[in-house]
């Protein structure tokens, strides 16, 4: 999975760092933890000043039943995990 990632990711750094991490799981040491992600998340919903941004909604909630696992020093590459 991470060699497709990287052979078809068009120059792009994010997937490039990112990708082996997601395929093999390695969500610690973090690299950006969680709870930091939820801020940024926080703020961007507050800035959208009532509009709807139900992606954006969508995300902290699945942020927030992962901080409140114990997940808030994890990395925020396993967002996409079903369940996890």
């Amino acid at each position: 999975m991470a060699n497709l990632l990287l052979a078809t990711d068009y120059g792009n750094r994010l997937i490039r760092s990112y990708g082996p991490i997601i395929a093999d799981k390695r969500f610690e040491p973090a690299g950006f933890p969680m709870r930091l992600g939820r801020k940024d998340i926080g703020l961007a919903l507050t800035a959208a000043n009532g509009l709807k941004l139900p992606l954006t909604q969508m995300i902290a909630e699945r942020m927030d039943t992962i901080i409140a696992a114990d997940g808030g020093e994890r990395d925020w590459s396993p967002l996409g995990q079903e369940g996890k």
